[in-house]
């Protein structure tokens, strides 16, 4: 199990009984850090066993394991809240072993422990039952209202803290909720509204009456909209914002695993589990109609929203390739306005970017960020073994009025004799010159790894004078997939300068580097033998009964077979290359203050994108102990090199006026 570490106040020295330790639903680790601290994360391993004597009546927990620090020294990590409405506790052991004391307090309370060298993890833990007749069931009832006007509000979540009961408040503000707890409290959430907890007892249960506070900051937080800006209270259109805390302690390789469940309507496809994946996205669903003239049906059509990094347009390509960390905030158009701002080619749906800024008198900072999380499959098939495969087509051709030829017969029986003992000379047998293969290879199990990591670090420095402010940031990401066998590695460079002055009262002008690129290694299946996953399911004899390589004593040994897993293995790969570069200056000209701006985007953007081919000559073993080559591209060595680099100059000027009465608001573009 993996776990999110939140320990920034105890390594600054604000010390707390002990730094937070909670954990993640995925398997991720989170670790953030600043310049000039190191901390390191142990695997669990198995310790000695230590001794402990408490003597500790209707003490709290913090204090038993502040007891337990000073006698092994062993450091808890724990989430506070865990310790909520946790009744004291009695602990009098003596010369007791750590782990027994620690299954006593879990016997005891719903909480459990977890030993990773000299720390303790306190994880939340299953509830603890109460026997069958002690356990009555109770309704908490209650109405929902708005604290300004006293309006019912529809369609809040209410829940149980510390149980799985949740329920949602109907038109009228009214809720009902079953639980077994005489007492607790109640988190009630909605998208307009602050969430708040309200506490619970037997004698306010069944009439309860809540009134929610609205959340205004959430209407006046401001939306890119376009060109220019709006604030959300004043928005009618179909607009989603995510703000940067989305993408900040968050353990994802790019913008689109971070995006994930964020954004109503956001769809987010990814092709494959390989590190260089680019995730799609989509803001419409099927947004339109195509005309398949091979089935003679339309067919609905998904189309790629046009993608805006800071005003200048740009690809879902280099969308992934950014630096999470470095986004400030996105919003998604999704309606019929995005055309009327920027035309057909946001037929649709538009993303919008702003990378990161410093802001104005600000002290200078330095931030270092630290991600790194494993990717495990979702799930492998499970296969049949080489004899169950030769068992089963035998069986068939019995059940259809056939008969089993001796050689199916032999075939089966040298299959169990290789099984019984799985050596390189039994995994094969001679029929006059040809070779019978008869091994039991699982090709899922010999490529795939049970999880893979990938690192992640980004440096940022920031701040601001009283009219100039400046981010920079550098980042680096390093990646491997998921094959055992010459597997794919991608590592991914990221720097980026923001600089935006004010240069008098009505000029001011922001600048822009970035520099993104990606390089990427992968085996390479030579053409002919089509992709890994396809020969495992379509040529299941010859990938589940060849073995990779011959045996060293067999008549020619140590030598590649034809199992798709030998082409993966015996060296042939691409290495790509993908660099983008961006340069912007935007100036800004105020010409009546607080009214009319004139402003302008002038965009530089170098692409470059290399891919380098070898699959050296490839001498292998199929069905004769003869040397051959089964495709033409393998039979001798073969280099491809491919380059292309790609220009691109972008110039907008447009004029923004913005007026503003007590009532109303006219914006022109």
């Amino acid at each position: 199990m993996n776990y999110f570490i939140k320990c920034k106040d105890y390594l600054f020295g604000n010390r707390m009984a002990e730094p937070s330790f909670a954990p993640l639903i995925s398997k991720k680790v989170k670790a953030t850090l600043f310049l000039g601290l190191l901390f390191t994360y142990g695997v669990y391993g198995k310790t000695e066993a230590q001794q402990v004597t408490l003597h500790i009546n209707k003490g709290n927990l913090k204090s038993v394991f502040t007891e337990i620090k000073k006698q092994t020294g062993y450091h808890f990590f724990y989430d506070e809240s865990l310790f909520n409405d946790l009744k004291q506790v009695n602990v009098d052991v003596s010369n007791q072993k750590l782990e027994n004391v620690l299954k006593k307090l879990s016997d005891e309370l719903p909480l459990q422990f977890e030993m990773h060298k000299n720390h303790i993890i306190v994880l939340p833990g299953a509830p603890k039952s109460m026997p069958q007749t002690l356990q009555q069931q109770s309704t908490i009832k209650g109405q929902l209202v708005a604290k300004k006007d006293g309006k019912p509000i529809e369609n809040a979540t209410i829940s149980i803290n510390g149980g799985n009961s949740r329920t949602s408040s109907d038109s009228k503000g009214n809720f009902s909720l079953q639980t077994v707890q005489a007492e607790g409290t109640l988190t009630i959430s909605h998208l307009s509204f602050k969430p708040q907890t309200v506490r619970f007892n037997s004698a306010t249960a069944s009439a309860l009456t809540i009134a929610l506070e609205e959340n205004d900051s959430a209407l006046e937080e401001v939306v890119v909209v376009g060109f220019g800006t709006q604030k959300k209270v004043n928005l009618t259109g179909a607009i989603s914002h995510v703000g940067k805390e989305a993408f900040e302690n968050r353990p994802v390789a790019n913008i689109g695993q971070a995006l994930q469940g964020l954004v109503p309507n956001l769809n987010i496809t990814f092709g494959n589990g390989s590190p260089n994946s680019t995730p799609g996205f989509n803001l419409r669903g099927g947004t339109s109609m195509n005309y398949n003239s091979n089935t003679g049906v339309f067919e609905s059509v998904n189309g790629d929203p046009l993608v805006i990094i800071d005003g200048v347009e740009s690809s879902t390509g280099a969308l992934n390739q950014l630096n999470p960390n470095d986004i400030m905030d996105m919003s998604f158009i999704k309606d019929a306005s995005a055309a009327a701002i920027y035309g057909t080619k946001a037929a649709y749906g538009v993303i919008l970017v702003r990378t990161k800024r410093g802001e104005f008198n600000q002290k200078g900072k330095i931030a270092y960020n630290f991600d790194s999380n494993f990717d495990t499959p979702s799930g492998l098939p499970d296969i049949l073994n080489a004899y169950e495969i030769q068992k089963s087509g035998m069986d068939r051709t019995l059940w259809t009025n056939g008969k089993p030829g001796t050689s199916d017969e032999k075939k089966l029986e040298m299959i169990q004799k290789y099984m019984d003992n799985p050596t390189p000379e039994n995994a094969w047998y001679q029929e006059g010159n040809s070779i019978i293969w008869v091994a039991n290879v699982n090709p899922f199990e010999e490529a795939v790894k049970k999880w893979t990591p990938m690192q992640k670090h980004t440096l940022n420095l920031s701040g601001g004078a009283e009219s100039i402010n400046y981010y920079i940031s550098g980042g680096m990401q390093n990646q491997s997939g998921m094959y055992k066998i010459n597997t794919d590695k991608l590592k991914r460079y990221n720097a980026l300068m923001n600089i935006n002055a004010k240069v008098n009262n009505w000029f001011s002008v922001f600048g822009k580097i970035g520099f993104d690129q990606t390089n990427f290694n992968s085996p390479y299946i030579v053409g002919g033998k089509g992709s890994i996953w396809s020969a495992m399911m379509g040529e299941t004899n010859k990938n589940i009964n060849m073995p990779i390589q011959t045996g060293p004593n067999d008549p020619l040994p140590n030598t590649y077979t034809d199992n798709i897993l030998a082409w993966l293995s015996y060296g042939a790969n691409n290495q790509s290359m993908d660099r983008r570069v961006s340069l912007l200056i935007s100036p800004e000209f105020t010409l009546i203050p607080n009214a009319l701006k004139l402003k302008a985007d002038l965009s530089y953007q170098p692409q470059s994108y290399s891919l380098s081919r070898y699959s050296p000559k490839f001498n292998q073993v199929v069905d004769s102990w003869q040397y051959t080559s089964q495709q033409a591209e393998a039979a001798e060595n073969r280099a491809y090199f491919d380059n292309n680099n790609t220009n691109k100059y972008l110039v907008n000027i447009y004029a923004d006026y913005k007026k503003t009465w007590p009532r109303n608001i006219i914006s022109l573009l």
